[in-house]
């Protein structure tokens, strides 16, 4: 059983921020969808997430198997925009603020370690980073950086679908939203595996109810 005292720090930051038209515009979009996370969420997020420095934002969360879907929520509200994300599992050393600036502690050094390694990689990606580096903790770390990975090999009618599937659309909803056959929906589903994403994912959630131990009956909506 984990203490008490631990907590998921998430570090964002835009992918190639400078080279974007309109920043203006995304920071605007950034802001509103970290403030919909903020409302959406409210009963895991414990520090509001907010813009920080430049194009990078924060929060703090309580430990949740929702992990994989806020991140996600980010994703989809801010592509085509990519997003690398840092986050880090352990306790905070100071008092704990409704926004999430001014702490420290070990969970946001993790979160920071682990942005340094998201920067190595192109594109969109997820590294969690936590000591002791078990085999649960492990497993949470390579199923998130592989998730990640397969997004950037989607292309944007297959993330389209993804999103439509995760809002429990189904295939005829789908294809009367994209204005394309149904068939062409379940062609482009199996190509992109999106099926066994979605069950990957959820084994993502029983593994962070694992390694979250008791704080499970408080993950799930």
């Amino acid at each position: 059983m984990e203490p008490d005292n631990t907590y998921l720090a998430i570090i964002g930051d835009l992918v190639k921020s400078k080279s974007i038209t309109d920043r203006e515009a995304i920071q605007d979009k950034l802001e509103s969808t970290l403030h919909n996370i903020n409302e959406r969420y409210s009963q895991v997020v414990i520090s509001k997430f907010l813009i920080t420095l430049g194009d990078e934002f924060q929060g703090l969360l309580r430990p949740t198997n929702l992990l994989f879907d806020i991140i996600t929520d980010i994703v989809e509200a801010i592509e085509p925009v990519q997003i690398r994300f840092g986050v880090g599992y352990g306790s905070i050393s100071t008092k704990i603020n409704d926004v999430a600036l001014g702490m420290d502690g070990p969970a946001f050094y993790e979160a920071r370690e682990a942005m340094d390694k998201a920067h190595k990689y192109k594109g969109h990606v997820i590294i969690f980073h936590s000591p002791p580096a078990d085999n649960s903790r492990l497993a949470v770390n390579t199923s998130l950086l592989l998730l990640s990975q397969v997004r950037n090999l989607w292309s944007d009618k297959n993330k389209l679908i993804h999103a439509c599937i995760r809002a429990n659309m189904n295939q005829v909803q789908i294809a009367s939203q994209l204005g394309i056959s149904q068939s062409a929906v379940s062609q482009m589903m199996y190509k992109s595996r999106i099926a066994e994403i979605r069950e990957a994912e959820g084994n993502v959630k029983q593994l962070l109810n694992t390694l979250f131990g008791y704080h499970s009956s408080a993950n799930n909506r």
